[in-house]
């Protein structure tokens, strides 16, 4: 697993393995890529732009067919919502 840690939020990016990944599908192929996972992990005092950045850029990306290549989800230590300085409350 690849693993690149912020301020006060990590991302982790890793393939059904548990393997850094990527998928590659040539132009004007219809198949579709498998997505490589990304977690966004949020806890107590995550840092809005910590959060959102990463789940923007990788939600972003696609090939050159258009397919989306990463399947981006949040999480965290446990279910329960955690607070970003005064500003939103995000529920892994």
């Amino acid at each position: 697993m690849l693993s690149v840690a912020g301020s006060s939020s990590a991302v982790a990016v890793a393939d059904e393995k548990g393997a850094a990944g990527n998928s590659s599908v040539q132009a004007g192929s219809e198949e579709k890529p498998e997505k490589t996972k990304v977690a966004i992990l949020a806890f107590a005092g995550v840092e809005l732009l910590d959060f959102a950045g990463p789940a923007e850029a990788f939600s972003a990306v696609q090939d050159a067919n258009g397919n989306d290549l990463f399947d981006v989800y949040t999480g965290g230590l446990t279910a329960d919502p955690v607070d970003s300085p005064g500003v939103v409350e995000v529920k892994p």
